[in-house]
């Protein structure tokens, strides 16, 4: 009898153990998956998110789309998906695509029954009489004033008045008031304020104070320009001064005050550009006209200061104080540039 681990006739051969095989030894199972044998072969159970014999595939999952993921509606609108595409439902006092726009007018701001206008940045109010201020909520005083001087240039029978017309309307130029010392704000028709001043204010915003003037029946001989009305102010060794209109000032009323800015019309005349700056706005003149707004026209019959560029040689004359080009013959048009026949 053999010992353990020999056998043969004589004992002379030595047993070998042979260990079985294991499939799985070399863990052929990637990214966490588990080695089951299967006989001289295996099989690999892989986590939920992998695939494959030996899980070696990552498996993707395809999220449904969300137009709405990306949180696209502004200033708390409420985003609303519709197919690949989505709808903001915005809050009061805003609309657009994705409620970017403000709409300054919702709620109306403006008060006692004022038309709201939106801009690209606010709003503007247009007030009713007889109301003013940014949002309507200031009252106009329209109380008519009549002064009686205690003597008249006029004779003994009648009297000078001064009686200044109550605002009609108050629109956007007035918005806030800019007519300063208690003057009332009017819009003319190139939608410009005009001041109405009391009468010891004169000036286009009412800035400047009138002087101290008594009238006499002593003649005025002051040649007083575009409406200003000529006095005699006795506290001045009866000196004879222009009291001037609100647009106008000057010693004869012959300069025409400047604007405060270009908007929200341009208050310069003649197609004439409008700059503001620091001391009100400045108009650049054309060719040919002069002024503070460029409301005068050189009425110089010379082509230096006529302000049409006429071409094909036309020569560029005023006619009825109105330029006109005056064309070659075979030539006509308003720049002579037609030719005729």
């Amino acid at each position: 009898m053999c010992l353990t681990g020999f056998n043969g006739f004589c004992c002379e051969n030595r047993i070998t153990t042979t260990t079985p095989f294991n499939p799985c030894a070399q863990s052929p199972c990637q990214n966490g998956g588990t080695c089951i044998p299967q006989g001289s072969s295996f099989m690999c159970i892989c986590p939920s998110t992998f695939t494959g014999f030996c899980c070696e595939t990552c498996v993707t999952t395809t999220t449904p789309f969300n137009p709405c993921a990306q949180s696209v509606c502004q200033n708390g609108g409420q985003c609303i998906p519709t197919g690949n595409t989505f709808l903001c439902q915005c809050p009061n006092g805003f609309y657009g695509t994705r409620c970017e726009s403000r709409n300054y007018c919702m709620p109306n701001p403006c008060a006692n029954n004022g038309l709201c206008t939106q801009t690209t940045t606010g709003y503007i109010c247009s007030c009713s009489f007889p109301y003013t201020g940014t949002n309507c909520q200031q009252i106009i005083s329209t109380t008519t004033t009549t002064t009686v001087a205690p003597r008249a240039p006029c004779g003994t029978n009648c009297a000078c008045v001064t009686a200044p017309c109550p605002v009609a309307v108050v629109t956007n130029p007035c918005a806030p008031n800019p007519c300063q010392n208690n003057g009332g704000c009017a819009v003319q028709n190139n939608n410009v304020a005009k001041c109405w001043c009391p009468d010891s204010f004169q000036g286009y915003y009412c800035q400047h104070r009138r002087s101290a003037r008594s009238l006499i029946s002593k003649t005025c001989n002051k040649d007083c320009l575009n409406g200003g009305q000529c006095y005699i102010d006795e506290k001045q060794a009866g000196q004879a001064f222009c009291s001037c209109s609100n647009d106008f000032y000057g010693s004869r009323c012959e300069f025409m005050n400047r604007p405060k800015s270009c908007s929200p019309k341009n208050p310069c005349m003649n197609n004439a550009k409008c700059i503001t700056t620091s001391s009100g706005a400045q108009c650049m003149c054309e060719r040919g006209t002069s002024g503070v707004l460029c409301e005068r026209i050189e009425r110089l019959f010379n082509e230096k200061h006529c302000p049409l560029n006429c071409q094909a040689g036309g020569t560029c004359v005023y006619v009825s104080a109105t330029p006109t080009c005056r064309c070659p013959p075979g030539l006509n048009g308003p720049l002579c540039e037609i030719r005729s026949g």
